[in-house]
């Protein structure tokens, strides 16, 4: 008799077409994160900056005298802070430029990354006559950005202007751009930028590391069973011997007096005294905009040469004064004078400093 036994088959499972329980997703740190660059978000901004300044000047970055955007990013998390160089064409109302440019840029790139932009910070490096881009306009019908009745200036303007503030926003419907005299009235000034001083840090640490790394050495090679050098032992018998009153000692004391009050003033001085501050807009505390007296003086003196009878004006900008010294070729020069004061006047109105300079304005007739 034989006995047959059926062979072990797969285990039954449901019926086919059945519907089975979906299975629980892992936590998102265990399925993984999209990470974005510093360089990949760099580019982005700068390509946002180039259409921003496409929209705002009508005139394409990179041609002719506009130099493109140059873009710095730092990210952490899933915020982002961008920072941006570029030019913008003259006259224009560079806070409120900026203010338009920063909204641009942070919806852009926002939209482009699904990052939070929480500040942009705009740096204008030169202001460019409107006159040298007018063959250069792009063929969207952009117009350009010089009201009429408004010469352009003679040469360049070098400005520089920090504009931060929270990312995104926009003024309402009938609102004055941001940057505007209505925005101003009311608002606080700009605080002064501190410099990084890379140069006396450097300077600094390269001089402390080097002597320390010398003195670090000698010891391990004497801890290691060798010979002092002989610039440690000639070192430690000129301190252990020359007297305190000794000429070398005294001057040896004053270069290092003078070098550490040196160190100390650098440390507590917000230096960049060229950049004068401007007035923040009233609706902004994160707002900061700075001007360059070379700029300054190059508003200035344009206004200056509107004025009907002058031939020639030189203006120097200082912190706290502002002296400007025009020749006059026709007309009265005291009647030149008087407009000469009150258009200099309306200028640094326009130029919303946070500090107003007092005015010098002489006049003298020249044949």
């Amino acid at each position: 008799m034989t006995a047959r036994s059926a062979s072990p088959g797969p285990p039954a499972g449901p019926a086919e077409g059945a519907a089975t329980a979906p299975r629980p997703l892992p936590p998102p740190a265990v399925r993984g994160a999209t990470a974005i660059r510093d360089g990949v978000v760099a580019r982005i901004a700068g390509r946002a900056a180039r259409e921003a300044l496409i929209r705002e000047a009508g005139v394409s970055p990179g041609r002719g005298r506009l130099a493109a955007p140059s873009p710095s990013v730092r990210v952490r998390g899933g915020s982002a802070r961008l920072n941006l160089s570029l030019d913008l064409p003259y006259p224009v109302d560079i806070a409120g430029a900026c203010g338009r440019m920063r909204h641009d840029i942070a919806e852009r790139v926002g939209g482009l990354t699904g990052m939070s932009v929480i500040e942009v910070a705009l740096t204008v490096r030169r202001l460019v006559p409107a006159e040298k881009l007018e063959n250069r306009k792009e063929p969207n019908g952009g117009s350009g950005p010089v009201p009429e009745g408004q010469p352009p200036p003679t040469r360049s303007a070098t400005a520089v202007a920090l504009a931060k503030g929270p990312a995104g926003t926009e003024p309402a419907d009938g609102e004055p751009p941001p940057g505007s005299p209505a925005h101003r009235v009311g608002g606080s000034s700009s605080p002064r930028l501190w410099s990084a001083r890379r140069v006396p840090a450097a300077l600094t640490a390269v001089v402390v590391l080097a002597a320390a790394g010398t003195l670090l050495f000698d010891v391990v090679r004497v801890r290691a069973g060798s010979n002092a050098a002989a610039w440690r032992k000639g070192l430690a018998d000129e301190l252990a011997t020359r007297p305190v009153d000794d000429v070398r000692v005294l001057t040896g004391a004053a270069i290092a007096a003078v070098l550490g009050l040196w160190l100390i003033i650098v440390a507590l001085t917000p230096g960049l005294r060229r950049l004068l501050p401007l007035d923040a807009p009233a609706d902004s505390e994160r707002l900061h905009a700075v001007l360059d007296r070379n700029g300054a003086a190059l508003l200035l003196r344009d206004a200056a040469m509107r004025v009907p009878g002058v031939s020639r004006a030189r203006v120097r900008v200082r912190r706290r004064r502002v002296q400007v010294r025009a020749d006059v070729s026709f007309r009265d020069p005291h009647d030149v004078g008087d407009e000469l004061t009150a258009a200099l006047r309306d200028q640094l109105r326009q130029l919303a400093l946070a500090h107003r300079p007092r005015l010098t304005v002489s006049v003298r007739r020249t044949t």
